[in-house]
């Protein structure tokens, strides 16, 4: 079963038991003797393989390209469109359920080397490797069609190894 890990500002107890009780993945919480340290310290021991990171922080990699290991878990980013409310864990748990019914084999994909950033409307994938370029990516919306097929192959782009069987 795949893990994933949330950081300190979408660490919400009540997401995490409500992905245990889907039975589709492990969601870690936030480890307490991390509170409040650095991106610096923080991102270089959680961004290990095979546990991608959850957050809604949407400068993440921007502010800390510089210590995002090369072999890295994933990070995924979840954001409002237009930022005219606050994001809330709730908002974003509303997120991440919506993403999760359009792109059905979403716990079987290895999300390691990958960027994904999820907002109301639409997707974004790119490769996330050491000094990362956020603009090589892809955006699938969901109203797309062909939203699946189209963000698998998106996926795959980022990172060959992501999806191992269609």
């Amino acid at each position: 079963m795949r893990c994933f890990q949330l950081d300190e500002n979408f660490d919400d107890a009540d997401f995490a038991a409500k992905c245990r009780e889907e039975e589709q993945c492990i969601v870690i919480r936030y480890p307490r003797h991390r509170k409040r340290q650095k991106d610096s310290i923080m991102l270089p021991s959680l961004l290990v393989p095979d546990y991608p990171l959850l957050t809604l922080d949407h400068r993440i990699i921007e502010q800390n390209h510089q210590w995002i290991p090369d072999n890295n878990g994933g990070v995924i980013v979840v954001r409002l469109n237009r930022p005219v409310r606050t994001m809330t864990t709730a908002l974003a748990a509303r997120i991440v359920a919506a993403f999760k019914k359009k792109l059905t084999m979403w716990a079987s994909i290895d999300w390691s080397r990958v960027y994904l950033d999820l907002s109301e409307t639409e997707a974004y994938v790119c490769p996330l490797t050491e000094n990362p370029d956020l603009t090589k990516g892809i955006a699938v919306r969901y109203d797309d069609p062909h939203f699946e097929p189209k963000l698998v192959d998106a996926i795959t782009k980022a990172s060959p190894r992501a999806i191992t069987h269609h």
